[in-house]
């Protein structure tokens, strides 16, 4: 994650630390954010493809049936993902009212 330039606000840097914690993710909850997924195609042909009606949380709806499947994720921190920061209160409220809704 980056922080656009002159936009160096608390938000920004609340976003950097806290905002797309991959790692985490992957082991803990068995996904990974499409921002930093790679898969094979067999895998999509077996489990299927996203739940294109989900307004958000598809990328963790995903990952749970590839995990279900029995596949194997794997981190690799050599990647880099560039994501920019979410700068101001606002879009970090848009973000998490997405991620609500896409939780009932």
């Amino acid at each position: 994650m980056y922080i656009p330039e002159g936009e160096n606000t608390f938000w920004a840097r609340y976003d950097v630390v806290m905002g797309l914690p991959v790692e985490h993710y992957l082991k803990s909850k068995q996904f990974a954010p499409t921002c930093a997924l790679v898969i094979r195609k067999e895998i999509i042909k077996q489990v299927g493809k996203f739940d294109q009606s989900l307004v958000s949380g598809g990328d963790k709806e995903f990952g749970k049936r590839v995990h279900k499947a029995g596949f194997n994720s794997r981190y690799a921190a050599n990647i880099i993902v560039r994501h920019p920061a979410r700068t101001t209160f606002k879009a970090h409220l848009k973000k998490a009212a997405r991620i609500g809704e896409g939780q009932v």
